[in-house]
């Protein structure tokens, strides 16, 4: 028995977990634990993946396990452990139950578990549906407030549209292929079949809206802004995370050697639209979440830089990019919950205005610290970490003569250095105002204790053996598995 679940024995982990996690917080004695017990099921997951069966595929070739879905998996089980360890003292500033938002995390998880190894279109949309869910719930567990529901019902429909046009895809995928494996549909597109060629296109573009790429990005200021923090933080990286692994699942499988299909310059043209977004529209911002979304759209046009052309080295820069970059900004939002009084009322939108970070060096200067690191590192100034993806990708795609993007590349970066540089100024240099947050609030020894090796890792990340090690003998092969591509190697 045991061997017939193992390969999706974390998936059932994070259920039932999930389910009992639910069921006991009825019960009085077991709230304040449950938490914790939600991280324990992290690191079971964690053990049960890298404990867990052979490359190769399972279930009459529904699911697929190889390092690239094990290296995802691992990234969003950790970035899941190390939000709940930081934030666990914190949901009661923002109203929320801690219990419910671990459950809808998890939950939300299992679909991103489920979206990466799936080699089934309709299990790919089952595991969509399920994060979905998740996220809207996590979007609008602030009851009260009437932002939060605003910014649901807009990532409802808009999600709704995306999974609108995934599953229009897969029906002209279907009709063209007569199979829903997608293993199937790559073979008869690199035996020179270009009836999918729509399917294709209309199937990535709905995971291009969960990356929040230009144009389907108009959901990210807002939602960004109107969920409470915690789940901000949550959907901004977790979600972020599997939508970037599904891309480059798709892409690398329904664009390589298809010479019918030239999308290149499609994906060029996106990339810096949504880089001249990413870079221009967050100068004129003045509150801080809706800051970050708009940042965040600049990322993902630099990470989409990546897959112009499908090759190794640009597809393991867009996995270390995805990572360092969720990882910091994932830092950020926690920091800034930290410095919400529980005695303040709702910010407005549930977002924190740039103003009130005047002066916040001489009030909070762990916190400011905390954040001058982040907001370097998203910026790509050396020696920290962010740097590294960055030079990463700018080297590719120099290598691979896009001269075009890479000029939009550094022209977007230089000009994305104004704002966060401003940013740091006002903590810095400008003074503390009677609106300056932070001012009673205590730096908690926990979200101290977490945040110290993430903050070596900002920065010295470039220089830590181990990092290195792990970029050269987990994420390249993961990317080299991906680009051969599962009938050469996970089917052979």
């Amino acid at each position: 028995m045991i061997e017939l679940i193992k390969p999706i024995l974390p998936e059932m982990i994070l259920f039932f977990g999930a389910c009992l996690v639910l069921l006991l917080d009825v019960f009085q004695k077991f709230v304040d634990h449950l938490m914790n017990l939600s991280s324990v099921l992290l690191v079971l997951c964690i053990v049960a993946i890298v404990l867990g069966v052979p490359d190769g595929v399972y279930y009459h070739n529904l699911c697929v396990i190889s390092m690239f879905t094990g290296l995802f998996k691992i990234a969003l089980l950790t970035l899941a452990l190390f939000q709940f360890l930081a934030t666990s003292f914190l949901m009661d500033k923002y109203a929320l139950n801690k219990n419910e938002h671990s459950v809808m995390v998890l939950f939300l998880i299992v679909g991103a578990c489920v979206m990466v190894s799936a080699n089934h279109l309709m299990l790919l949309y089952v595991g969509m549906e399920i994060q979905a869910l998740a996220a809207y719930t996590l979007v609008v567990m602030q009851r009260k407030s009437e932002y939060s529901a605003e910014a649901g019902v807009k990532y409802f429909i808009l999600g709704s549209l995306a999974s609108v046009l995934y599953l229009l895809g897969a029906s002209y995928l279907y009709g063209a292929y007569n199979t829903l494996y997608l293993h199937e549909i790559i073979t008869a597109i690199k035996a020179g079949s270009t009836l999918g060629g729509l399917g294709s296109i209309l199937v990535v573009s709905a995971f291009l809206f969960k990356v929040g790429l230009f144009p389907f990005h108009q959901w990210v200021p807002d939602v960004y802004q109107g969920a409470p923090t915690p789940s901000t933080s949550i959907i901004s990286t977790l979600s972020k995370v599997t939508a970037v692994a599904v891309v480059l699942k798709l892409i690398c499988g329904l664009f390589y050697d298809n010479k019918s299909l030239d999308t290149r310059w499609i994906f060029s043209a996106i990339a810096i639209l949504s880089m001249i977004v990413g870079a221009v529209v967050p100068i004129v911002q003045t509150h801080m979440k809706r800051f970050l979304g708009y940042s965040s759209i600049g990322h993902a046009g630099f990470m989409l830089m990546g897959i112009v052309n499908i090759h190794v080295v640009g597809v393991s820069s867009i996995i270390a990019y995805v990572l360092i970059y969720s990882l910091t900004l994932m830092m950020t939002l926690i920091c800034l919950m930290s410095l919400k009084d529980k005695r303040e009322p709702d910010e407005e939108r549930n977002d924190l205005e740039l103003s009130k970070l005047g002066g916040l060096s001489q009030v909070r200067p762990k916190h400011a610290f905390m954040l001058a690191v982040c907001f370097l590192s998203m910026a790509g100034m050396p020696p920290l970490i962010g740097f590294f993806p960055k030079l990463l990708i700018l080297q590719y795609i120099i290598n691979q003569g896009q001269m075009l993007l890479t000029v939009f590349a550094i022209i977007t970066t230089v000009i994305s250095l104004f704002y966060y540089l401003k940013i740091i100024k006002l903590m810095y240099i400008d003074m503390p105002t009677k609106q300056s947050i932070g001012i009673s609030v205590n730096v908690n020894m926990r979200l101290l204790w977490v945040f110290i090796p993430a903050v070596i890792i900002q920065l010295l990340g470039c220089y830590i053996p181990i990092l290195q090690t792990i970029y050269v003998q987990y994420v390249t092969p993961a990317a080299e598995t991906l680009i051969i591509g599962t009938n050469e190697k996970i089917y052979s």
